[in-house]
């Protein structure tokens, strides 16, 4: 079905395969496309936007840079991270597992992903979702955009087969994105009032126009003139040929002057210097301006592979893409998720949601030194929110229950002398520990008393917000750290030896 809709579609465009939108832009008739899409006729606006996005470098450079950094991203199914009143975790490991399959039943997910990314470029993306035998989506769509019209800026889409610039008034109610023939549920659409390629289209008009007039000031005046003083007395009758040699010469042929002949180059100098290169390149600062939200860094040379301005420009576009991911993902939530899940588990509110790496992930190594010092303080932490941060598959140990019929353990050090097989050895560092982690260990041991379990996890929750505050005030000043030191410096002097032990 959805390669049927392609030909058909191809067929209704075809006479725009012989149509170069580009002949004849002018500033004039850019205006006029700019006033036309903002009545909500996109057709002729659309077209060129495809058409400058193919032949102006410095906007293609820009699709293919923004793009390049979002399919870096991966996507993955979440489940909400407080489940509302009445929902279990069964139920959202039910829908995250049913949204993942659906996920991974489409076979154009990452295209259709990169066709949503052109809006940021066009103002507009459509994808219509093609459904198998069995009513589950297999491919996402995506329908040019020079195929709608709306009515206004801001009315309803309608879909406008042949591409013919008209008004929406034209189109009956059944082409309508949202009517009961193109119901809305079938279709996933991005807008951005403010497209980029607006600017790009100004920019591309008026570089082409300074690039035309560089050439013919080049042409004029990029081989330096000659002028030629021919000698005195010409000898009488022989005048053309002197003036042939001087012409030929003037033009830059090589050639032999008669006895007495001067010849001068001026050079370009004499018409003072071109200001087309900079022209030009302000007319790039906009559209690189409008494309990485105010930063010029894409505009400066880079110092070297792996380094300098190379790595700015990659930190701009990675920048650049888990904000729009972010965007795309809320899409795919609000015009995928809902649906299927509605369908599938009808009177369920959402606890699955589909996430394009929309966040910048925590770094592994500062995440594993946070989950040890968390132990070290004796808490425990979720396996599973490790494991989703982490992006490592973990499995927990079991928890301690005797001393902890809440579910809560402290895992304090033991502070009496350590066995050592036959004999015994004091720990020197246990005070110290113990006197770092007291204020933790007290409050929790006040809170485990409270027997009413609502407040008990009111104050776990609240105490587990201010955890990393209280591991940065300990490890600010830390009493153990002191008395490490204090030891190492005894070790050293006694020549790192044995303490003594009883047998």
């Amino acid at each position: 079905m959805p390669a049927q809709i392609h030909k058909l579609i191809r067929s209704a465009n075809r006479w725009r395969d012989r149509y170069n939108p580009l002949r004849g832009l002018t500033i004039g008739r850019v205006v006029h496309l700019l006033e036309a899409g903002e009545r909500g006729e996109l057709a002729e606006l659309q077209w060129v936007f495809r058409a400058i996005e193919k032949r102006f470098a410095t906007l293609r450079s820009l699709v293919k840079r923004r793009a390049a950094a979002l399919k870096k991203l991966d996507w993955d199914i979440k489940v909400v991270s407080e489940l509302p009143a009445g929902a279990s975790e069964t139920q959202a490991e039910e829908q995250r597992t049913f949204l993942r399959e659906r996920y991974e039943t489409i076979n154009n997910l990452t295209e259709a992903i990169g066709f949503l990314a052109l809006a940021e470029f066009r103002g507009l993306s459509v994808i219509q979702k093609h459904r198998g035998a069995d009513g589950t989506v297999t491919d996402l769509h995506w329908l040019p955009q020079w195929n709608f019209i709306r009515k206004g800026a801001f009315g309803p889409l309608y879909w406008n087969p042949d591409a013919h610039a008209i008004g929406a008034e034209s189109l009956k109610d059944e082409n309508r994105i949202g009517s009961d023939t193109l119901p809305l549920s079938e279709f996933l659409i991005r807008e951005e009032p403010m497209p980029i390629n607006e600017v790009a289209l100004i920019a591309f008009v008026n570089c082409g126009m300074a690039k035309k007039d560089w050439a013919a000031f080049v042409e004029m005046y990029g081989i330096p003139g000659a002028i030629i003083t021919l000698p005195p007395q010409i000898p009488q009758g022989q005048e053309n040929e002197y003036k042939d040699a001087a012409q030929q010469v003037a033009e830059g042929a090589s050639g032999a002057l008669p006895h007495g002949s001067d010849a001068k180059f001026p050079g370009v100098n004499i018409r003072g210097n071109s200001p087309f290169k900079e022209f030009i390149d302000a007319e790039k600062e906009d559209v690189v301006l409008a494309g990485t939200g105010g930063k010029l860094t894409m505009l400066n040379e880079a110092t070297g592979i792996g380094g300098g301005q190379a790595d700015v420009h990659s930190d701009v576009f990675d920048e650049l893409a888990q904000g729009e991911a972010a965007e795309i993902s809320e899409i795919f939530q609000k015009q995928f998720d809902l649906p299927e899940l509605e369908a599938r588990f009808p009177g369920q509110p959402a606890l699955a949601y589909f996430e394009l790496a929309a966040k910048d992930e925590e770094d592994v190594d500062a995440l594993t030194d946070r989950v040890v010092k968390f132990h070290q303080a004796g808490f425990q932490t979720d396996p599973k929110e490790v494991s989703e941060k982490s992006g490592l598959h973990l499995q927990a140990k079991p928890a301690p229950t005797a001393d902890s019929p809440h579910g809560y353990a402290l895992a304090t050090r033991n502070l009496s002398p350590v066995p050592l097989g036959n004999r015994t050895a004091s720990n020197p560092m246990a005070p110290s520990v113990a006197l770092d982690l007291s204020p933790i260990r007290k409050r929790l041991d006040a809170i485990l008393q409270i027997s009413d379990q609502e407040i008990l996890s009111e104050r776990l929750a609240a105490l587990a917000a201010e955890l990393p505050q209280l591991a940065r005030d300990i490890n600010a000043d830390p009493e153990a750290a002191q008395q490490l030191a204090a030891e190492m410096r005894q070790a050293m002097a006694r020549g790192f030896q044995r303490p003594e032990v009883t047998q």
